[in-house]
């Protein structure tokens, strides 16, 4: 991979073959190699989303007891010019132009994945103290502990995640008969079953890329970790926080542009009485 991808979408302890690490310039002295001044796209916090980061500065440790190197690169976000993120990477001991460099991040500051939305946390409490554990374990490549913990979140915040959808449902319009498969669900203790009563009642605008987001959740809650590899289940666990996160914004347009519209109403209704 290039290594702008690597610098965004690989998490930290996860080794990669990665090209255009490192560049040579010239100065008074002749060639010499500098870090690749990538532009790397990274969620601001400053801006409240994703931006585009430039290289702010770069350093290298050497030890002379060992053949890598750790490099720690600073980017600094283009927009606001205050929000930065911060990456040390383990490589080679000297920088080099070969391609498939072997790459390995120590850390990430602010951690990989960018900022939980506070939409996702206030949907997930209690719990989202596991949702916390579950992505500080997928940060640090550990894919079956951050499954263990999402399939935790999803299990216990059920009955919080039914009642969210049935009142987006409620404020879309929905009848009582469909309404009355989200009290059915409600009652089954386990999320998994509880999906096939409410799998056709959940409202399109919901929908993450055309997909029902609860089948999504299903279909990996469903996997069995126990027959994969920690990489392979750091991809299922992944998509597992991926459809949390779509599904909590999608529901708070859906209430959002619903409150907007009521209070529309509202204002059009009272400059209507107030004319007669």
């Amino acid at each position: 991979m290039e290594f702008k991808q690597f610098l965004e979408a690989v998490p930290p302890g996860k080794d990669e073959a990665v090209d255009g690490v490192w560049v040579e310039i010239r100065d008074r002295h002749g060639p010499m190699p500098v870090l690749n001044r990538v532009r790397p796209a990274f969620y601001c916090v400053t801006c409240q989303g994703e931006r585009v980061h430039s290289l702010e500065d770069s350093s290298c440790v050497q030890p002379t007891y060992a053949d890598m190197s750790v490099t720690t690169a600073v980017f600094v976000c283009s927009n606001c010019q205050v929000h930065r993120k911060v990456i040390p990477f383990l490589g080679p001991k000297y920088a080099t132009k070969e391609p498939g460099v072997k790459l390995r991040k120590v850390g990430e500051y602010p951690p990989h994945g960018g900022e939980t939305p506070s939409r996702v946390l206030t949907l997930l409490r209690p719990h989202h103290d596991l949702f916390t554990k579950g992505r500080r374990a997928e940060n640090q490549g550990m894919g079956i502990g951050a499954f263990a913990y999402y399939r935790q979140v999803v299990e216990k915040s059920k009955d919080r995640l039914i009642d969210e959808i049935a009142r987006v449902a409620h404020k879309l319009g929905a009848d009582s008969s469909v309404l009355a498969t989200f009290a059915q669900a409600r009652a089954e203790r386990q999320f998994v079953k509880a999906v096939g009563f409410i799998k056709d009642a959940i409202p399109p605008s919901l929908f993450i890329g055309s997909q029902n987001p609860l089948l999504l959740l299903h279909d990996a809650l469903s996997r069995d970790i126990h027959s994969g590899t920690d990489e392979s289940t750091l991809e299922v666990a992944s998509a597992i926080r991926t459809v949390l996160v779509g599904l909590s914004a999608r529901m708070g347009a859906a209430l959002d542009d619903e409150a907007e519209m009521e209070a529309a109403v509202k204002s059009l209704l009272a400059r209507q009485k107030d004319a007669r």
